[in-house]
């Protein structure tokens, strides 16, 4: 800031008293400003507080992972549910440090589609094993664990020690992979033992299993497996899961050299 005034006042004393002195003036004003404007870390404020701004959306995030029960602490920068806490940081830091693809906004977008993935795979998991108890289908093992945290935390602690994008079509497919089995043991169960008369009929058991390489989808449709977003939205044609915001977005061809080898984790269940 320092370097601009002087700048500024070095160019009023040249051209003051000169032909033209009034219009470089000017200039010089417009140019001081400029460099202002991109060297002064406070010119992001309208990006970070602003309506829809870095601070807005960072607080929202954290409530939603509040409501899906991530469990991250609200007590860390990163979960905070305080305003100031987002926007004092991001006034201060770089752009790259906000919007860059290891910055704050686009690490908590990803680590919340993340949780809301495997908080859809928990809820989704309880289903099939609370059919399985209703058909006495008598599957056991992990897999088929009441308590819908255990399927939760499962699913949160899968990692193959990447984290960008293609890392995201790694981890999807360990979570489909799971849900498939429970649906495909449930639909043979159904089938060689179909509820009485009386007894409690769900979608889960009454629909056949989806076909191969598809899944089931929270609203009980089939979805193929490479087109379910982390929200589990079925993206429609022309558009691909986006890792970053968890939805659908154009589709954009990557290189076949840039896919990671194949990473089998420990399944749910002992094999």
């Amino acid at each position: 800031m320092s370097i601009v005034r002087k700048q500024r006042a070095g160019g009023l004393d040249s051209l003051v008293g000169t032909p033209g002195g009034g219009m470089r003036i000017f200039m010089g004003t417009i140019l001081a400003a400029a460099l202002v404007m991109f060297a002064d870390p406070g010119f992001a404020a309208p990006a970070c507080g602003g309506p829809g701004g870095y601070a807005e959306v960072a607080v929202n995030d954290a409530q939603e992972a509040i409501r899906l029960g991530c469990g991250w602490d609200p007590n860390e920068p990163r979960w905070s549910t305080d305003f100031n806490v987002h926007y004092s940081w991001c006034v201060n830091a770089s752009a790259d440090a906000v919007w860059g693809d290891q910055g704050e906004y686009k690490i908590r977008r990803r680590q919340l589609s993340r949780c809301s993935q495997c908080r859809d795979y928990a809820n989704q998991a309880k289903a099939a094993v609370d059919q399985n108890t209703e058909l006495h289908c008598n599957q056991t093992g992990d897999r088929w664990n009441p308590d819908p945290e255990a399927h939760f935390n499962w699913c949160m602690g899968l990692s193959n020690g990447e984290t960008d994008i293609l890392s995201f079509t790694w981890f999807d497919d360990q979570c489909r992979q799971e849900t498939d089995a429970r649906n495909a043991a449930i639909g043979a169960c159904y089938i060689a033992h179909p509820p009485k008369i009386g007894q409690s009929q769900s979608p889960l058991t009454v629909e056949q299993p989806c076909a191969s390489g598809e899944t089931r989808l929270p609203s009980n449709a089939c979805c193929a497996k490479t087109m379910v977003s982390a929200c589990g939205e079925c993206c429609a044609a022309g558009q691909a899961p986006n890792a970053a915001t968890g939805t659908c977005l154009l589709a954009v061809t990557q290189p076949a050299s840039q896919v990671p080898p194949s990473q089998t984790p420990s399944p749910e269940v002992p094999r």
